[in-house]
């Protein structure tokens, strides 16, 4: 998806998450690429820290395995992930797309963490969000409805990718026999209305109006 999205486009990568996955973006489809630390997704002066993002300079950005890992709590966290998303469509240009992966509490990995881990905040009736502390310091799952409550109004949903609907862990699709299969539904399932709602995560497209 980003490979597509990304071909012979102006590129920003907001917390290097996947550096593979940026490594692939830039030397096969990009014309250019700007990497933003997670360290400076996390400042409180993410614009003023971020001089090489110019306003309405890009194409498409994308953020991969950051934002549900902003901040310290639950309240810092909705803080940050604003205001990430708010200089996420700073830069974009009117028309760019953004790329935005979100933990899934809808899901089997969201299930099973849910109950694994010290849960520090939680949401009942419905539960549209929870966060724990982990190795990462924090981790969020966000519902779709939930994370489109924090969007700026310049950013809107365009349509949504599921990612670890059968295979929750990557090591699962490297497994000698049962990794190609696996890797096989996934790859189905991920663009099937009905089954990638329930992806581990979820790889939202957003279009800057």
């Amino acid at each position: 998806m980003l490979l597509e999205a990304a071909r012979g486009q102006a590129v920003v990568d907001f917390g290097h998450g996947a550096p593979r996955i940026t490594s692939w973006v830039r030397d096969r489809a990009a014309a250019s690429v700007t990497i933003i630390g997670r360290d400076t997704c996390e400042a409180a002066d993410l614009a003023d820290r971020s001089p090489s993002v110019r306003s309405n300079a890009y194409d498409l950005a994308f953020s991969l395995r950051t934002f549900a890992h902003l901040g310290e709590d639950d309240a810092s966290s909705v803080v940050q992930a604003r205001r990430l998303l708010s200089t996420i469509s700073d830069a974009l240009r009117p028309g760019g797309t953004a790329i935005v992966e979100i933990a899934n509490p809808r899901s089997l990995r969201g299930l099973v963490e849910g109950i694994r881990h010290p849960v520090t905040v939680i949401r009942q009736a419905p539960r549209d969000h929870f966060v724990f502390s982990d190795a990462f310091r924090l981790t969020r799952f966000d519902t779709l409805g939930r994370f489109f409550s924090m969007l700026p109004p310049s950013l809107r949903g365009v349509r949504m990718t599921g990612i670890g609907i059968v295979s929750a862990s990557d090591r699962a699709l490297d497994l000698p026999v049962l990794g190609s299969p696996l890797a096989a539904i996934e790859r189905q399932f991920s663009r099937a209305d009905f089954f990638k709602r329930f992806g581990a995560f979820l790889l939202v497209n957003l279009r800057k109006v």
